[in-house]
């Protein structure tokens, strides 16, 4: 599978140097270059798994594991522009981080039901990232396929899309020497989510992590949620070493059309991401839906 791929400058000093360069993958047009994509992803960070556990002997990782049984390696992320950054909705702009997380724990109990615990801040950031408040928290999902409708099933940005695929378990390893899988209600990430919600004056460390998040809300559940979370304010396509974990793939602009009405066809809309009447409206009315970046 690998020749089937072009291999730019870019994607060789990512496979053989380790540079500071992210992968470059091939173009996706259709359905089936979502499938190639999908493919060359998992043989990549396959190698990139076998090479750290060579040489950081890690070879009892529950990620070297998961691998080794055939299972889910990567993450994945679409965007509706090519040139986007990989960095969270509050390091894009100068806001308050802590003011927008306090109203939101003021007002959000009287518009949702079984809201998490005061001290659950892991699920209460969850929540306000699901529901369109800036947070730390970077969207990741386990299917490819929607990672893709996040790509192509929005009006905007009529320009190239893009369709990001991570290794988790690298990212972590990159950041913590660990190929784990980091629970963000774990102990790895307690200092980002105390200083952000402001119960903690300690600093950040200078780290991204790829976590999983509790499923707090139903869409978690449907969208297959997972999450990176940026202590760091640099890009993760930026930031440590991501040849190892990161590869881009474009979608040009005159494939988005058809490749949103084969995935349309797959299942994968609006509102089979967002169980809410607004969602559902448009779908039946067929209207793309809307969505800030």
């Amino acid at each position: 599978m690998m020749n089937e791929f072009k291999h730019s400058a870019r994607e060789i000093q990512g496979q053989v140097a380790q540079s500071k360069y992210y992968v470059q993958g091939e173009d996706i047009r259709d359905i089936h270059g979502i499938l190639k994509a999908a493919e060359f992803a998992k043989k990549h960070f396959s190698k990139q798994l076998e090479r750290a556990a060579r040489e950081h002997g890690h070879h009892e990782s529950g990620a070297i594991e998961d691998f080794r049984r055939g299972r889910l390696v990567s993450w994945f992320r679409g965007h509706a522009s090519s040139k986007w950054r990989l960095l969270p909705g509050v390091l894009r702009g100068t806001h308050n981080e802590k003011a927008l997380i306090q109203q939101f724990l003021r007002q959000a109990p009287s518009r949702k039901d079984k809201c998490p615990r005061d001290n659950d801040l892991a699920g209460w950031i969850s929540l306000m990232q699901h529901h369109g408040l800036p947070t730390r928290l970077l969207d990741w999902t386990q299917s490819i396929l929607v990672a893709a409708f996040f790509a192509v099933g929005y009006e905007e940005n009529r320009g190239d899309a893009a369709l990001w695929a991570l290794a988790p378990a690298l990212l972590n390893h990159a950041y913590r020497h660990d190929p784990s899988y980091f629970l963000l209600a774990g102990p790895a990430t307690e200092a980002v989510l105390c200083s952000a919600f402001g119960v903690c004056n300690n600093p950040m460390p200078d780290e991204i992590l790829a976590v999983l998040p509790p499923e707090v809300d139903l869409r978690l559940l449907l969208q297959r949620s997972a999450f990176t979370l940026h202590a760091s304010g640099v890009a993760l396509d930026h930031s440590k070493s991501p040849g190892s974990y990161l590869i881009k793939f474009r979608i040009p602009a005159n494939a988005k059309t058809r490749l949103a009405e084969q995935l349309k066809c797959l299942g994968i809309c609006s509102s089979s991401l967002f169980p809410d009447l607004g969602h559902l409206a448009d779908d039946v009315a067929n209207r793309p839906p809307k969505k800030a970046r």
